[in-house]
């Protein structure tokens, strides 16, 4: 074999190599897992309504007390899901979209059209159990059907929880052996069911 003939044969079996390593770094894309749903407890903090007529809301001392996807429309209740973040490094902080859909068109307080959806830009660590939900707080949040959150890294969907509302005066009942799983948070900003609740 010739030297020009060896020099491209290793120049081209370094570009494969340099290709391989960048193919697995492509390969770990976010991800999200859902690690739990339902009705939560929590206390709220600072309230804000967005252009869009809905509140945001921060909360802390998130505490899961029923495992459902199936939510009373009731006031003050509070329900979603808590998702944990994966990819490349732990510990980054990504900005993902938030995208709620509500399950009849709607129109929010100090606004002028009726809206089906609400989206909003929001932080996360990759690594870290976070949690996003919605509370009940006005009346016109009272809306019997599906409840569709969606969590896109840019346009690519992450994951997705749906809730079905209903009309139920019942209390619910704890989950499990009844021991709460509750968990700390010193802040997350969010609506009005929002830790990054709505």
């Amino acid at each position: 074999m010739t030297r020009t003939a060896l020099l491209r044969t290793a120049t081209l079996a370094l570009l494969a190599l340099l290709s391989c390593i960048s193919t697995v770094s492509a390969a770990d894309p976010l991800t999200a897992t859902i690690v739990e749903r339902g009705i939560y407890t929590l206390d709220t903090g600072e309230r804000s309504r967005q252009p869009s007529g809905v509140m945001t809301t921060t909360v802390s001392n998130l505490c899961h007390i029923l495992s459902t996807t199936t939510i009373p429309a009731r006031r003050n209740l509070w329900f979603g899901f808590r998702y944990r973040l994966d990819g490349p490094v732990d510990g980054t902080l990504v900005t993902l979209r938030l995208v709620t859909h509500f399950p009849v068109p709607v129109k929010p307080p100090r606004t002028s059209k009726e809206v089906t959806s609400y989206e909003r830009v929001i932080g996360a660590t990759v690594g870290v159990a976070q949690f996003t939900g919605y509370g009940f707080e006005e009346d016109w949040e009272f809306m019997p059907g599906p409840w569709i959150f969606e969590l896109f890294e840019g346009d690519r969907l992450l994951t997705q929880q749906r809730f079905m509302v209903v009309r139920d005066n019942n209390e619910p009942a704890l989950s499990g052996d009844g021991r709460l799983n509750c968990f700390a948070m010193t802040r997350l900003d969010g609506p009005a069911f929002n830790s990054q609740a709505l």
